[in-house]
């Protein structure tokens, strides 16, 4: 889901001593891709008492994915050597996505395909890389000013975001704004955990008015993404480098790819009893 990272000008946020240099970027992804998986395991398939501990465990650890793939997203855009390929891709594998995202999570009515109420990842991912391409395009070209209509199209991405309802929504595109704009500062290595508890928070605020006119503080929990803080010390030992070179369409297919399948099996273990 991000572009290759060049090794020799990367930032390095953690150079440890000895063997340990910190994570690389693909050993990140794979990490955010298995607990994405996790998440939907349990979700796709419907464990009916939600109140069982295996189930809240596993949507638990679903939280780690959506920061390292909104941080990585930056990262990719900062060492892109072609952003508008960049967007189109993302927007690509967010059509071919929805039917398989509908599908594995039940979104769609009786006979239906696909459904608008409710939009894939990639969406949001989107949304906050054209955010980063019009924050470029005004810096080249704009110079002390280029903030001013940067922040302007930001929140237009995040009411798109909002409009479409888009997974991880407005919060989701803040966060990967946010992540490009201070992550890389040479002398703030905890710029990116600022970042992500400015995600988290915002995500806390936008819960409570829904949650106040049925006085179900609750839904406040249930609805904050404050777990996904934990993904903060994976961020804070990214090491710059893109590390063993895969193929970048992996990253890619997964994501509409795990979903189809976890629907044929959720369909195939329905027709066998």
């Amino acid at each position: 889901m991000t572009e290759t990272m060049e090794k020799t000008n990367a930032p390095v946020y953690y150079a440890g001593r000895g063997g340990f240099r910190g994570f690389t970027g693909n050993g990140l992804k794979l990490f955010a891709m298995a607990v994405m998986l996790i998440d939907h395991l349990a979700y796709a398939w419907h464990i009916d008492d939600v109140s069982l501990p295996v189930y809240s465990v596993m949507r638990l650890i679903g939280r780690f994915a959506f920061p390292v793939f909104a941080y990585m997203i930056a990262v990719g855009a900062r060492h892109t050597h072609d952003i508008r390929k960049y967007l189109l891709r993302l927007f690509a594998f967010a059509l071919v996505s929805e039917i398989p995202f509908d599908l594995a999570f039940n979104i769609t009515g009786p006979g239906l395909p696909v459904e608008s109420s409710y939009q894939n990842v990639f969406f949001t991912l989107f949304l906050g890389l054209l955010s980063l391409a019009a924050l470029r395009w005004f810096q080249d070209r704009l110079g002390r000013w280029y903030m001013v209509p940067a922040v302007a199209v930001q929140l237009l991405c995040m009411l798109a975001a909002e409009f479409l309802n888009t997974d991880y929504a407005s919060a989701g595109v803040l966060s990967i704004f946010l992540f490009y704009v201070f992550a890389d500062k040479k002398q703030a290595v905890r710029a990116p955990g600022f970042a992500l508890a400015i995600f988290a928070a915002a995500l806390d605020l936008m819960a409570i008015p829904y949650a106040l006119p049925v006085g179900d503080w609750r839904a406040v929990v249930n609805m904050a993404e404050v777990p996904a803080l934990m993904a903060l010390p994976l961020i804070l030992l990214h090491n710059g480098q893109r590390g063993t070179k895969m193929n970048k369409w992996v990253f890619y297919a997964f994501y509409p790819g795990h979903l189809l399948i976890l629907f044929l099996l959720r369909l195939a273990i329905g027709r066998l009893g």
